[in-house]
Parts: structure tokens; sequence; C-alpha cells
């Protein structure tokens, strides 16, 4: 087979898989970027902002946090191409999921010592899972790592 054909066709697959597979970390950002817009309401109300200021701030952080949104997106589905055109797909997904998993854990654990919410088992449940799973999931991305680093070592061969 052509090599120039090969390289467009790894190519193609790389970008389709990476729009593809950013779907799930772009939902995960999207419910942090919902939790954040949570933990500023519970700020203002903490922090003793003025009530007169409130609608700015929010609707100043709801802008900034979409941009953020918007950008991340952007920037997971460029790093997933450039990880799938190097055979790195596996441990990259792993890693932006377990980093965003490990950010919406933290800005929903910010309710507890702002006083918004209080600390039962059953409300720091889906925390403790969320970080549990963001753990593993990036424990998982260093053994996707490991191994195909094991497999590609020539003094093994």
């Amino acid at each position: 087979m052509d090599p120039y054909l090969r390289q467009e066709k790894r190519r193609a697959s790389a970008g389709f898989l990476s729009w593809l597979l950013v779907l799930a970390p772009s939902l995960l950002a999207l419910f942090l970027w919902l939790s954040l817009q949570r933990a500023i309401e519970i700020a203002l109300v903490a922090g003793g902002v003025s009530t007169w200021s409130w609608s700015a701030i929010k609707s100043f952080a709801f802008i900034g946090f979409g941009l953020a949104w918007l950008a991340g997106v952007f920037l997971m589905q460029h790093l997933l191409y450039r990880s799938a055109l190097r055979g790195r797909l596996s441990d990259r997904i792993l890693q932006l999921l377990a980093l965003l998993l490990g950010l919406l854990a933290c800005s929903q654990a910010i309710r507890y010592p702002l006083g918004a919410e209080e600390a039962t088992f059953r409300s720091l449940l889906p925390v403790v899972l969320e970080a549990a799973a963001a753990v593993l999931l990036y424990a998982g991305s260093r053994i996707a790592r490991a191994r195909r680093a094991a497999r590609s070592d020539p003094a093994d061969r």
C-alpha cells in the first residue's frame, strides 16, 4: 500500500475517533460547568457579597465558564487527535476523564466547608465515588502507558 495513502487513512481515522471520543469528556466538562455555577452562587451567599452584584457576577461567571468549556472541548479534541496519531489514545482519554472527574468532585466538595450543605453519608457518597473513579481512571491510564512501553521495549525482543 502507498505510504501516503496509509498516512492519510491514519489521519482520517484519528480525526474521526478524536471527535467521537471527545463527547464523554465534554459532557463531564458540561457537568463541571454547572457545578461551578452552583459553587459561585454558594460562594456569593457565604462571602457576604452585596446582592446587587450577584446578577452581574453570575452572568460573567456563566459566560466565562462557557468560553472555558468551549475552548476545553477543542483542546481535548486536539489532544485526543494527537494521541491517536501516536497510538496513545487509551491512556489520554483515561487521563482526561480522571482530570474532569477530579475537578467535578472538588467543585462539589467545596459546598461543605462553605456550609451550603450538611455533610451526611448520602450527600458525601457521590463526591467520594467521583474522586475514587478519578483515581482509578488515572491508575488505569498509567497501567496502559506502562504496558505499551513494555511492548515497545527493544530489550525484550
